[in-house]
């Protein structure tokens, strides 16, 4: 290697750390980002409280499934609209979540038990066989997925 080689790698060697450290500095500088994440509860109480809940016949059980978002076809009107359902292997049931229609958001894709009642009713002629939840247990917690993805949604069955 010639001389002015010699100097040329040595002043490219000198920047690039001149560099790195600048960068550092800048870096050290900016205030970090604390990263919140947010922990939903493996065990939440959902509606058991509520007097529209207690005052219904039906018997409280068991369903287990994994929590499916709908998402709502056609025109928006008066008609009744549960933006959940459980698919289980008997088959699916809508999810009633009491004009709350983020509280099960974050438990989309999991694999639940939900604690409650299963409530069959006409509106409007369609029929809906629906659990109304007094609470929710997650079966798979080490799945819980971060609540900053976009939850997937299916289209809502005819």
């Amino acid at each position: 290697m010639t001389k002015f080689a010699w100097i040329v790698a040595g002043m490219s060697a000198s920047l690039a750390a001149a560099a790195g450290f600048h960068n550092r500095l800048q870096a050290d500088d900016q205030p970090k980002k604390e990263e919140t994440k947010v922990v939903f509860p493996a065990e939440k109480e959902l509606f058991a409280k509520e007097s529209w809940y207690k005052d219904r016949p039906e018997k409280e059980q068991d369903f287990a499934g994994v929590l499916k978002r709908v998402q709502r076809k056609g025109d928006f009107g008066f008609a009744r609209f549960n933006p959940f359902r459980l698919e289980m292997k008997e088959g699916s049931r809508e999810v009633h979540v009491g004009g709350q229609p983020d509280v099960l958001l974050p438990y989309v894709g999991q694999r639940l038990k939900l604690i409650g009642k299963a409530v069959d009713m006409e509106v409007e002629g369609n029929q809906h066989h629906e659990i109304w939840p007094a609470r929710l247990v997650v079966l798979d917690p080490g799945t819980m997925k971060d609540v900053t993805e976009t939850p997937e949604t299916e289209e809502a069955p005819e």
